[in-house]
């Protein structure tokens, strides 16, 4: 992420901590549960960063109700896509800036899965953090972002344990899912 960028969390990746059945040693199994998960699809109609986040609010207030447990939100739900924009810099949020916005929808108990237009040091990056009790706790950088398109390739495909099973998850990025 940006140095230049004043951030007072810092990327805290979270180790895988059971087995999955697929790649479980022989003779032991997987221990992991049920997890309840959710996908919103945010109206393409509200752009403003500060609307998305009020709406997103309202999703994890529901999701908090239910036991959800992980939140799926849109690809660059915050800020848009940024491609065929002259300077697609100028809708990338640093960390920093990413929780400050965030911070109302913020839960303790709901991991949310945002896309966003991530500012790196030298790149912008089409990137879903991962945020959990107002920090982020992951992110994946979308590793095909299109041949004109306005994103520096990810360069890792991350594992992530979410949920409290312990459930290890990858996240793939519209095009990323189909390469």
């Amino acid at each position: 992420h940006d140095s230049s960028c004043p951030s007072k969390r810092t990327l805290e990746r979270t180790p895988l901590q059971q087995p999955s059945a697929a790649t479980a040693p022989r003779g032991v199994r997987a221990t992991l549960q049920n997890m309840k998960v959710a996908a919103w699809q945010a109206p393409l109609t509200v752009r403003e960063p500060d609307q998305v986040v009020a709406r997103l609010r309202t999703q994890v207030e529901r999701c908090e109700a239910a036991g959800v447990e992980v939140l799926c939100c849109p690809e660059t739900v915050i800020g848009g896509l940024a491609d065929g924009s002259p300077h697609p810099a100028r809708f990338a949020l640093c960390d920093a800036e990413l929780l400050e916005l965030l911070a109302p929808a913020a839960s303790p108990s709901l991991a949310m899965i945002v896309g966003y237009i991530e500012r790196g040091a030298d790149a912008v990056f089409n990137t879903a953090a991962i945020v959990r009790g107002g920090g982020i706790v992951g992110r994946y950088r979308k590793v095909y972002p299109g041949d004109r398109s306005a994103y520096e390739p990810g360069a890792e495909l991350p594992v992530f344990t979410l949920g409290s099973s312990g459930a290890p998850c990858g996240i793939a990025i519209c095009n990323d899912v189909q390469s």
